[in-house]
C-alpha cells in the first residue's frame, strides 16, 4: 500500500511515518508539505492511501 502523508507540521509527519514504517502492508510512504504537493503527489500515485490535514498551507485550491 502506498500511503500519503499530507500535513504542514514536520514532527507530525514524522511520528506518523514511524508508526507506519513497522505496518508491513506499507511498501512506499510518501509526503507533502501543503496542497499543492498534495494534489501533485496524488497525481504521481496510483491508489495512495491518504492522511490529510485539512487547513494545509494553500489549501484553497482543494
Amino acid at each position: 500500500m502506498h500511503v500519503l502523508i499530507a500535513e504542514a507540521r514536520p514532527s507530525t509527519r514524522a511520528a506518523l511515518r514511524a508508526l507506519l514504517e513497522h505496518d508491513p502492508h506499507c511498501h512506499r510512504i510518501s509526503e507533502a508539505t501543503d496542497a499543492q504537493g498534495t494534489l501533485a503527489a496524488l497525481s504521481d500515485a496510483p491508489d495512495p492511501v491518504s492522511y490529510t490535514h485539512l487547513t494545509l498551507p494553500t489549501s484553497d485550491l482543494v
